[in-house]
């Protein structure tokens, strides 16, 4: 099935934001602790980090999808009789 590309431009931005916070905050408190100017310093880091990750999985989504789609058809050839 062909995904739309306003489905896949939604779906990046999207996917960035929920991976994007996530992994800058959960990096950051790992790194620094809670400190002073902890929420700024995490405010930076988002958005230095989602302007790079929606290209990307604008770009590697498809190529993944494929690698997907190509495993499930091995697997499913495999568990044939």
């Amino acid at each position: 099935m062909q995904t739309s590309l306003a489905n896949r431009i939604l779906f990046a931005i999207i996917m960035a934001l929920f991976t994007t916070s996530l992994v800058t905050g959960v990096v950051l408190v790992v790194n620094l602790g809670f400190q002073p100017g902890f929420f700024r310093i995490w405010g930076l880091s988002f958005l230095l980090a989602y302007i790079i990750v929606v290209p990307f999985i604008l770009i590697v989504g498809p190529l993944v999808q494929r690698l997907v789609d190509v495993i499930i058809i091995s697997v499913g050839r495999q568990s044939l009789p």
